[in-house]
């Protein structure tokens, strides 16, 4: 199976978790996901993307103060709504950008507070975060 990540550039979505190659206009492989521990998730046991196999996966890397990615939920949630039936699952990975924002109770406490029903995993050391190839935290415009 070859799961792809592609850019998605719809309002509000957090476009910026592409990897190189796929900036350059080349799909590339997800990464697996790297939390295994059933503490590390919300909303679900622990996920691999081989149990996601013909599904549509949307990964919605995000983190809690910044405002880009709270302010995309709402969009978010329509296009779970709208394309939830028909295979697409949405998978968050909050992935801190504040030392405050690794305890997970704070994690759990923010996707309670924005009513997020889809799993999440929480990357507290980053590393799927570096597995994407991120960097940096786009500006705020």
């Amino acid at each position: 199976m070859r799961t792809t990540v592609l850019p998605c550039l719809a309002a509000g979505l957090l476009a910026w978790t592409f990897t190189p190659a796929v900036l350059a206009g080349q799909p590339s492989d997800a990464p697996e996901f790297t939390e295994t521990a059933p503490a590390a998730w919300i909303n679900s046991p622990p996920l691999r993307l081989a149990g996601l196999r013909c599904k549509v996966v949307l990964i919605d890397v995000w983190t809690f103060e910044y405002w880009n990615c709270y302010r995309s939920f709402p969009w978010l949630k329509s296009v779970e709504t709208r394309f939830g039936p028909d295979g697409l699952v949405v998978v968050g990975v909050h992935s801190p950008e504040f030392d405050r924002e690794r305890d997970p109770a704070a994690v759990a406490a923010k996707v309670r507070e924005f009513a997020l029903a889809h799993p999440v995993m929480i990357d507290k050391d980053m590393r799927y975060w570096k597995a994407l190839g991120n960097r940096f935290w786009p500006p705020s415009t």
